[in-house]
């Protein structure tokens, strides 16, 4: 289920098509904003014990599944880079919010940024499927 809506320059036969999912662009701005108003090392820590990794893999995977459902007509390769920088966003909020006790977390981003790659991915075969 897709919006189309179109945005006028000042020539008119110049226009800019967007479409968008609305459901999915729904949940990704929701998962956007838990993970800077929810998240933080010490909660998925604690509560994910050794599957901490695997969480941050999988959250950004679904981000990143979920912006490209959400934007379909965006390519790949805007994305994937969007979802990271959503993750290294997301780090430095924690470090500049004083939620993380050790500094900006580059094995937590770099886990993030493998699960951008890998929900960017999976969209492509989802999308290349007959």
């Amino acid at each position: 289920m897709g919006v189309c809506a179109r945005r006028s320059t000042t020539a008119p036969e110049r226009s800019i098509s967007v479409t968008v999912n609305r459901t999915a662009a729904l949940l990704a701005l929701l998962l956007t904003a838990a993970l800077f108003l929810i998240a933080g090392r010490v909660i998925s820590a604690s509560m994910f014990g050794a599957w901490h990794n695997a969480v941050h893999v999988a959250t950004f995977a679904a981000l990143a599944l979920l912006y490209a459902k959400a934007l379909p007509r965006v390519h790949l390769h805007w994305v994937i880079p969007g979802a990271i920088a959503i993750a290294a966003l997301h780090e430095i909020f924690q470090l500049l919010s004083n939620r993380s006790q050790f500094g900006f977390e580059y094995d937590d981003f770099l886990f993030n940024a493998v699960g951008a790659a890998l929900g960017g991915y999976l969209r492509f075969v989802v999308s290349a499927r007959p």
